[in-house]
């Protein structure tokens, strides 16, 4: 049987002497936008105005399978200048760093701090801790018996059938699946 896999991110910030949270799953290959723009998918309310309009991006890495920070002023063209991110008490602006439960983002006066990052199979509730993430597999596109692949092969070619490995199919596989695929006769 097998389960579709949810990553989660819960940020919790202050605002207006309120706290606030916010539980976001990234879809891979989409950032999750923070920023005072009420299109964005997590908005942050800044009556000063020193966050950005759009101001940061979060992004599941489909290899490391860690979430990263991706600063979205970065590329602003003069007069204009980019406007920081602080992760943990560093500067960023190029870099993307991969963020941690209780790591510390400040976007401008607002600091939000990463409650949990969680696992989760979104079909049966099944819950993962962080020690079971070395048992998570892709999938190749063979519709009979497909091959269980660690998630770096997502992407590519299957090594075994040739089929493609398609990056949303993260998946705990079977127990019967732990076993060695073998190799065509």
């Amino acid at each position: 049987m097998e389960h579709e896999i949810v990553y989660q991110l819960t940020l919790e910030w202050v605002e207006a002497d309120r706290r606030r949270s916010q539980t976001v799953s990234p879809v891979l290959g989409k950032l999750v936008t923070i920023g005072r723009d009420p299109g964005c998918d997590v908005v942050l309310n800044d009556p000063t105005r020193s966050v950005s309009g759009i101001h940061a991006g979060l992004y599941l890495d489909p290899k490391t399978l860690k979430f990263y920070i991706r600063n979205l002023t970065r590329d602003r063209l003069p007069p204009k200048q980019p406007n920081p991110i602080w992760v943990n008490g560093r500067k960023i602006i190029q870099e993307e760093p991969a963020l941690e439960a209780n790591s510390q983002i400040q976007l401008g006066r607002i600091v939000l701090s990463i409650k949990s990052i969680e696992v989760a199979g979104k079909d049966q509730g099944v819950s993962l801790n962080r020690g079971t993430l070395g048992t998570l597999k892709v999938k190749c596109s063979r519709l009979e018996n497909p091959h269980y692949l660690p998630p770096e092969y997502q992407g590519q070619n299957c090594p075994y059938c040739g089929h493609l490995v398609l990056s949303a199919s993260l998946v705990i596989p079977p127990p019967e699946a732990d076993r060695a695929p073998r190799s065509p006769a």
